[in-house]
């Protein structure tokens, strides 16, 4: 190693210890980084709100003084500025930066705040043109006068074109089962919808608050910048600039029981840097021309443990994406490009030694390149004491399970339970006590189905583990059954849908009433 490469390591090294050390506060404080990230959206939509109302008054074109204005105008006003803010963090958030695991927890809880926030941003724009149909009809300007707001295109071209832009986007993932890719291009029209947002309240109408007080202009000019930049990001520029490693596939299996291709790569150049338990998006080329690469890299697990001369890179078989991988792997040459590293389930990240490890199906993978990494160093985790629960639907789906005995027999503090569902039913609180113990001492990672996450969370809680001992990681994308989507994102689309349709009522009433009247 040269003085310059030990440089970097120390660096790296350094950064990583300290984002271990302030998770591990978060967790204490709060129960984990996603209140941080969930308090920086708050702070800085009530900047933006701040601004509107210190200076509200010095816009006459639209009112002057805030007390004049009437209260439903001043609410629409509000809800419409707060729903501008969050439109830019609901496209920042889809841009894979390190800084969002660091406030969200990890990628995947980055994309439930992804959707919790785009939801809350859709309901607030679906209710702000209401307000002000509200507010003329209490000044006294009677319906047809105050509908005009309502009616599509009759004001505000460019917003009615954002609208329909984000319902486009956002209807689909509420009430449909996307695949992964229809679910990355539908979430382009996002971008789009805030590009053409900011172009409107902050250029293209001057009578605006947004546009004609400079404080607040300035303030969105920044965010809608930063959003702008993360769109394009996203868009154009990640495909060729994200820093990627390149890697020649020498293997491809499918494991049926399993449902999950595995392919096993060996690196071309420097290999890529990563912790055991993460996971990277990979870009599969036919050949080193690149022909026929997809527009979005696809999350792949990484099964294998740090330092290998080959990495183990594992999805579950899903249509047609399966059948393209197992015919680019098949080809000669077939080359993989990974981007990066994320995910926190992680060994060393919690600050306690005794732990639980919950797999469900193909979720043992994060699990196994942490067990092979125990176990190709005892000394190093010479502490641990962890215990491995499977659940498998048949005992014959569990993936690799004769390599993680194998670890186990390397590790003594690593004991390794296969948890069969036709003779035990799914796994329960109630029946990991009875195999590994008080849970109360431990920090649980669970990764597995949103259903198995989400029950076994409820009762982790109920038991009196802390929310701050628990991690979890779950597939990336809409939620597969909504019914066992995140609370939050459940309480999100309940609401979001009244108001939608409330909304559409609205139009269309407004639409037919000024229609009728001429």
């Amino acid at each position: 190693m040269t003085a310059g490469s030990a440089g970097s390591a120390d660096v790296t090294g350094r950064m990583e210890r300290g984002s271990i050390a302030i998770e591990r506060r978060l967790r204490r404080w709060g129960g984990g980084p996603g209140l941080l990230g969930y308090a920086v959206v708050v702070i800085v939509v009530g900047v933006a709100l701040l601004l509107y109302f210190l200076d509200a008054h010095t816009n006459p074109l639209n009112g002057g003084r805030i007390g004049a204005r009437g209260t439903w105008f001043v609410v629409g006003e509000t809800t419409g500025i707060a729903a501008a803010v969050l439109l830019a963090f609901t496209v920042i958030l889809a841009s894979r930066l390190a800084i969002l695991e660091l406030l969200f927890g990890d990628l995947t809880k980055v994309y439930v705040a992804h959707g919790i926030i785009g939801l809350a941003m859709f309901g607030l724009v679906s209710f702000h043109p209401m307000m002000y149909l509200l507010g003329g009809l209490v000044l006294g300007g009677g319906f047809l006068g105050a509908a005009h707001v309502l009616v599509p295109f009759h004001v505000v071209v460019l917003d009615w074109i954002s609208y329909i832009a984000i319902t486009v986007a956002l209807i689909p993932t509420m009430f449909m089962r996307l695949s992964f890719e229809w679910w990355r291009a539908v979430h382009l029209l996002l971008g789009a919808a805030m590009i053409l947002t900011g172009y409107s309240i902050l250029i293209d109408n001057g009578a605006f608050d947004t546009a004609a007080i400079p404080a607040l202009r300035d303030y969105l000019f920044v965010l809608f910048g930063i959003g702008t930049a993360a769109f394009l990001w996203v868009a154009v520029i990640r495909r060729v600039a994200e820093p990627k490693r390149e890697y020649e596939i020498v293997n491809a299996e499918y494991h049926p029981a399993a449902n999950a291709i595995e392919l096993t790569a060996k690196p071309v150049g420097k290999p890529a840097r990563f912790h055991a338990g993460q996971f990277t998006y990979v870009d599969l080329l036919d050949s080193m021309a690149q022909i026929s690469r997809e527009f979005e890299a696809h999350p792949f697990s990484i099964a294998s443990p740090p330092g290998r001369e080959e990495i183990s890179l594992v999805i579950q078989g899903a249509g047609d994406h399966t059948t393209r991988i197992q015919q680019i792997a098949a080809a000669d040459g077939a080359r993989a490009l990974l981007h990066g590293s994320f995910g926190r389930l992680s060994i060393v990240r919690p600050a306690r030694q005794k732990q639980l490890w919950i797999a469900g199906g193909i979720g043992i993978t994060p699990f196994m390149s942490m067990a092979h990494e125990l176990a190709d160093h005892p000394d190093r985790y010479a502490g641990y004491d962890v215990d491995l629960v499977i659940g498998v639907t048949h005992a014959d789906q569990a993936f690799k399970h004769d390599d993680l005995l194998e670890c186990a027999r390397s590790h003594p503090g690593l004991r390794v339970h296969l948890w069969d569902r036709e003779l035990h039913g799914y796994q329960t609180v109630d029946a990991l006590l009875e195999l590994v113990g008080d849970l109360r001492e431990r920090a649980v990672m669970i990764s597995g189905s949103e259903t198995m996450i989400s029950n076994l969370t409820s009762q982790l809680l109920a038991a009196g583990v802390t929310r701050g001992q628990i991690r979890s990681e779950r597939a990336i994308g809409p939620p597969g059954r909504w019914r066992v989507a995140s609370p939050g994102l459940r309480y999100a689309r309940a609401a979001v849908t009244s108001l939608f349709g409330v909304f559409v009522l609205g139009v269309l009433v407004s639409t037919i009433a000024r229609a009728v009247a001429g």
